[in-house]
Formats: structure tokens, C-alpha cells, sequence
């Protein structure tokens, strides 16, 4: 487990013969280097990694022990019939998941900031590399070692070699270098000839650019509405596809990034487990369905919006499959006016699921404007137990 997720986080970087980084490499990118003899399999112990982490069991389970008793807390008051705030409810949701991702990430290296570096092997190195039955090994289940050196592990050899043209693609670690006319009219920024000019200069070019292609009115439209919500959404939509890594930053791993990779990773469990947290954080908000609030409006609100955070999830997961698969409709405009739908769908549920989960975390705060007496009131044997306050 923790070889999969040093992996997953970047820990192993391909650099070419004269020593060049070249890339982050991923799971299926290292097995089929490996595969093909191009690369020798690293050698790196659990040990090893751990020791790349910057946390440890302390500190972890310093942090989960506060976090239990918190959640105690909380449902102590509510068996002893004592008010929970809605700011409790809310942190109670937090720490619930912050419970489940800790458990998943247990094994997970926190904060390795140097990756290990792959070498490519020259010719003459890669005919020394011995043939060895390797099928046991895999990109998630590195065998651990007690040596870190490179030759001590030998690759499967039986693989037709690679030619030349398709062995490892050429990325240079330039920022963009496609040619002017390949340049995506989408982005403001990033031709050749606009990287000397200043930054009103590429706006009033942007914006030529979308009038020319959708007109004077759609066209300052796109720039000024649809635009700044596509890059608002864009970074909601990589929590849900951010599957493969960014060629223009090859040497940088995206915040969300997840691998789809069927053999190791069943992408319909992943799903469930998702949409099932996701489920019980809008369900632990639903607690606070009958709490007092200051007016009415604001339980009202409060409601809606737990009630939004609960089952949203799971029609946007809906909406989404129904999007990817496609709906078998004999006609084309049909079809396009189906996956429109679909695609606003997904789109209006994900913006109604921002602003519930931006109410649930106003709401709380405007509340402690006008608290009851009662939430004050403490268990008295909290006092008795050690804990971190």
C-alpha cells in the first residue's frame, strides 16, 4: 500500500541518459518501461519511504484522538438531551470524514518532497539486463529490498523492445510549445509571440479572439461569464476526473490526481465509497433538521441545504454515467440535444452542491449571534478524562 501511494503521489521521476528529468511516472508507464527493458525496476523498501515521510504514528494518532473525542462529545450531549450547535454539527461532519481519510491514507508518505529518480538504460546497458520472471510484480506491490541499489532487481526481458519512435515519447519541460495555429482559442494566454506583451494586452487579444469565433455579443459573453465559471467549476471537476497527468507540467503531480486503473483499482468501488461519504457528511448535517435556529428562514435554509448535500452526490453520479454512456437515440440532433441536457444537468447539480455546502458553513457562523444558554453547559466528567482541549 504505501508503494501504490508513493507512486500515485509522484515518487518515481524519469530522467533520460545524460540524467535529464524528463517526467513524473505513473503506475502503468512504470510496469511498461520495466516490461520492456528500457528502465531497471527500482529497489525501494517501505522503510525507505517512510522515512521520506514528515509524519509519523504520533502525530497521527495524536490527531485522531482529538478528533475522537470530539465526536464522543457530541453524542454525549445529545444522549444527556444538551444542545449541540449547529457549528458542533458541522465540525462533527468534518471530523467524521477527516476519520476515513485517515484510515485510507494511514500508510500514506506525507510531504516527500524528492522523488526517485528512473534512469532510461543505454543500449549497451540494456542487452546486460538479465531475463527474469517478473509477473508477480507490479507497479502498487514493489517487493521490498534491503539494498538500494538499482541492480540488485532484475526486469522481464521477454518483452519486444520498444522502437525508437514509440520507446519513450519526447516531452520537453517547456511550458507550451505548440506551434501559434495549434494554440487552443479557450486560452487567453499562452501563444509564443504573446509572452513578451503585458497582461491587458493578451486580455484585449482574448477577447478579439472570441468575438472573431462567436460574435460581438456571445463573444464578450464567453469572456466575461462563462469563462471565469468554466475555470471556477474546472477545479470541481478535477475532485471527479483528474485521471491522468498534465503533459504542459510534466514534472508536477495535480492536486486530485487518481489514476484510473481497472486492474488495481476498481473504479466502481472507488465510486461507492465516495458517494457513500458523501452521503453520510449531508446526512450528519441533517442532525441539526430540528435545532433551533435565530429565524426561520435560516432553518429553512439550513434544510435544503442538508438535504442537498445528501442526495446530490448521487444524482450527479447518475447524470454523469448517464453522460459518459451516451443514450442510443437513432437521430444525431437527438442525441446532442440528450447530452446537452445531461451536461447541464451534472452542471446545475455541482453548482447547487457549492452553494449548499457554502450555506452549511454561513449558517453556523450567523447562528452564534443568538445562542442559547444551554449549549454552555459541559459534562462534567469531560473535566476527569486527559485529553486536548
Amino acid at each position: 500500500m504505501t508503494h501504490a501511494l508513493f507512486v500515485i503521489m509522484g515518487g518515481f521521476t524519469l530522467h533520460d541518459e545524460q540524467g535529464t528529468p524528463l517526467r513524473i511516472l505513473d503506475p502503468v508507464e512504470l510496469e511498461r518501461l520495466s516490461e520492456a527493458g528500457r528502465i531497471k525496476w527500482p529497489s525501494i523498501t517501505e522503510a525507505e519511504i517512510q522515512d521520506r515521510s514528515k509524519g509519523d504514528h504520533l502525530s497521527k494518532g495524536i490527531v485522531l484522538m482529538q478528533t475522537t473525542w470530539f465526536i464522543a462529545q457530541c453524542i454525549v450531549r445529545g444522549a444527556y438531551r444538551l444542545e449541540v450547535t449547529e457549528l458542533e454539527v458541522a465540525t462533527l461532519a468534518f471530523a467524521v470524514i477527516t476519520g476515513v481519510i485517515y484510515y485510507l491514507w494511514w500508510n500514506k508518505p506525507l510531504d516527500v518532497r524528492c522523488s526517485i529518480p528512473i534512469y532510461l538504460l543505454k543500449n549497451d546497458e540494456k542487452q546486460k539486463v538479465e531475463s527474469k520472471n517478473t509477473a508477480s510484480v507490479s507497479p502498487v506491490g514493489i517487493p521490498p529490498t534491503t539494498s538500494c541499489d538499482l541492480d540488485s532487481n532484475r526486469v522481464n526481458s521477454q518483452s519486444p523492445p520498444l522502437s525508437e519512435e514509440s520507446q519513450i515519447p519526447q516531452q520537453t519541460l517547456v511550458i507550451n510549445s505548440q506551434e501559434p495555429s495549434q494554440l487552443s482559442h479557450d486560452q487567453p494566454t499562452t501563444a509564443p509571440e504573446f509572452q513578451s506583451t503585458t497582461t491587458i494586452q493578451q486580455f484585449s487579444a482574448f477577447i478579439r479572439r472570441q468575438r472573431q469565433k462567436h460574435g460581438a455579443v456571445l463573444g464578450l459573453t464567453y469572456v466575461f461569464l462563462l469563462y471565469p465559471l468554466r475555470s471556477f467549476f474546472s477545479g470541481f471537476t478535477d475532485m471527479l476526473v483528474s485521471d491522468t497527468l498534465n503533459d504542459s507540467m510534466p514534472l508536477r503531480v495535480p492536486t486530485f490526481y487518481a489514476p484510473t486503473i481497472t486492474r488495481y483499482n476498481p473504479v466502481i468501488r472507488a465510486v461507492a465509497v465516495a458517494i457513500c461519504v458523501a452521503v453520510i457528511f449531508g446526512g450528519i448535517h441533517c442532525v441539526a433538521w430540528s435545532f433551533y435556529f435565530p429565524t426561520l428562514q435560516e432553518k429553512l435554509a439550513w434544510q435544503i441545504s442538508a438535504a442537498s448535500v445528501a442526495g446530490l452526490p448521487i444524482l450527479i453520479w447518475v447524470f454523469t454515467v448517464l453522460l459518459s454512456a451516451g443514450v442510443n437515440i437513432p437521430s444525431d440532433n437527438w442525441q446532442n440535444i440528450s447530452n446537452s441536457v445531461f451536461a447541464f444537468m451534472v452542471l446545475a447539480a455541482l453548482t447547487s452542491y457549492v452553494i449548499a455546502r457554502i450555506v452549511l458553513l454561513v449558517l453556523p457562523c450567523i447562528a452564534l449571534r443568538e445562542l442559547n444558554l444551554a449549549a454552555l453547559v459541559e459534562i462534567q466528567w469531560a473535566a476527569f478524562l486527559p485529553h486536548i482541549g
